[in-house]
């Protein structure tokens, strides 16, 4: 599999790569698409219609709008962001930490002190609660859902309009 917005080059490559590893390769499949075939897969169910699949991982942001008639796959469009992933939101959640630490203590906050890993737990958090408490540096730092939303609205604004222009492409928006 491959991420959806893979230039040909990238594609290429992948299967340069694969070749020279030994391996046998029939299909390059599209990450969203994959996961799509997973899961009609798993759930044993027959899947007809079009669905629009996203794949936000670590650090890219795929869709696919895909048309599925029993074990025919068909993509209609493939689309992403390839700097564009949780890390991000990890990262904009240090950031956040790190201005609340300095308005707190007048003090700039060492990296160590609140690394990217902390900021993911913390993310995984705030999924589930309005509120967190981050005890860092001997301080409490006290971020809020609607903080960390502004915080990451670009990047979800990013990801909306690839939504949108991967449907406009295959016309499945209502006007």
């Amino acid at each position: 599999t491959i991420p959806a917005n893979f230039a040909n080059e990238g594609r290429d490559a992948t299967l340069r790569a694969a070749k020279e590893a030994g391996l046998n390769v029939e299909h390059i499949v599209n990450e969203p698409t994959a996961a799509a075939l997973y899961y009609a897969y798993k759930s044993g169910e027959e899947l007809s219609g079009t669905y629009a699949v996203y794949d936000l991982g670590g650090g890219t942001f795929d869709i696919s709008i895909i048309n599925v008639e029993g074990k025919n796959v068909e993509v209609l469009a493939a689309n992403g962001v390839s700097r564009l992933g949780g890390d991000d939101f990890d990262k904009a959640l240090c950031n956040l930490v790190k201005q609340k630490f300095k308005a707190q203590t007048g003090e700039d906050l060492d990296d160590a002190d609140f690394t990217k890993n902390d900021a993911e737990e913390e993310k995984k958090s705030l999924s589930k609660r309005e509120k967190i408490v981050c005890r860092v540096a001997k301080q409490m730092i006290e971020i809020t859902r609607e903080e960390f939303e502004v915080a990451i609205s670009s990047y979800i604004s990013q990801a909306q309009m690839v939504c949108e222009a991967v449907t406009d492409e295959v016309n499945l928006r209502p006007d």
